[in-house]
């Protein structure tokens, strides 16, 4: 199977309560058929810096719920020792959320610039700090 192109997103957050927040943006996101979750996985690092992987089935039934409907591929693609590695980038008694997503849109691009013998030179995706500079100047 060919995939589109893949990319993997770690959102931290401090504590270890999940709400689901993020599940409606990414739901219609996969909706619009612009992704497809992949895998989705959360870690959390305890006080002392253990790292543990959570089930979003062991998360309250709602925010369960609302991860549940996006994540329907259920690949596992993440391996015990990504996640090992994803818990030394985030602090102790935190956590995060590990999205990889295939850009279906980009499927159709990609091939395009095979046909006409083109390659991808160069990807990047801004910070957060860059995208609020770019509105300041575009505003």
């Amino acid at each position: 199977m060919a995939y589109g192109p893949l990319e993997y997103y770690i959102i931290g957050f401090e504590g270890h309560k999940f709400t689901g927040d993020i599940a409606p943006a990414l739901k219609k996101a996969a909706d619009s058929g612009a992704i497809r979750i992949l895998d989705l996985v959360f870690v959390t690092k305890d006080g002392h810096g253990a790292v543990s992987a959570i089930e979003y089935e062991h998360f309250d039934k709602e925010v369960a719920h609302a991860f549940s409907r996006i994540d329907k591929n259920g690949e596992g693609l993440f391996t015990s020792e990504d996640l090992e590695e994803i818990g030394k980038g985030i602090g102790n008694d935190s956590s995060a959320a590990l999205i990889l997503v295939e850009h279906l849109w980009a499927a159709e691009l990609r091939e395009a610039i095979v046909h006409a013998r083109g390659r991808l030179v160069q990807h990047g995706i801004l910070t957060e700090d860059a995208v609020e500079a770019l509105e300041t100047i575009t505003a």
